[in-house]
């Protein structure tokens, strides 16, 4: 009986603290904080709302395909730069090497999906957005919504 209720509680323990996750350097926090503010500075300069604003990353072989979208409508490109502001500061960027880091990290990703989901990598593409004051990122196949995927998760995917 003692036994029983010994692997009992670890499983439950094992449950609880598998969807834990610690921010220990305050990296999803500064995330989130960098997203609002450049989300909030683009929705300045184009008019819109930031709840409406989706930057679109679609990968392509080797490279990025990025645009800003507004309830579906492409309404322009951008470059690699202005995704990296999404992230972090200039002097971060340089420092963190994330000119590299990112958009290899976000091809790893997607390919890594792909994979575990039997999806063509080719249909996947990713939706970066500010809901709540937080950074989102969105999962689509073609233009359907497949998930949300935590920013946690997602972000051992650019070490």
């Amino acid at each position: 009986m003692l036994h029983r209720l010994k692997t009992n509680l670890k499983s439950q323990l094992q449950r609880a603290t598998a969807t834990i996750a610690v921010d220990l350097f305050g990296v999803e926090k500064q995330l989130h904080e960098h997203a609002n503010s450049y989300v909030t500075e683009l929705s300045e300069k184009i008019n819109l709302p930031k709840s409406q604003i989706l930057i679109r990353v679609f990968p392509r072989k080797q490279e990025l395909i990025l645009a800003i979208y507004h309830q579906g409508k492409r309404i322009k490109p951008i470059a690699l730069e202005e995704l990296l502001a999404l992230f972090a500061e200039e002097e971060q960027i340089t420092l963190l090497q994330l000119q590299q880091r990112i958009p290899k990290g976000i091809l790893k990703f997607v390919a890594a999906y792909a994979s575990q989901e039997a999806i063509p990598q080719e249909y996947l593409h990713l939706g970066l957005c500010v809901r709540d004051e937080k950074l989102r990122i969105l999962i689509y196949n073609r233009a359907q919504f497949l998930a949300e995927y935590p920013l946690h998760k997602w972000l051992q995917y650019l070490k």
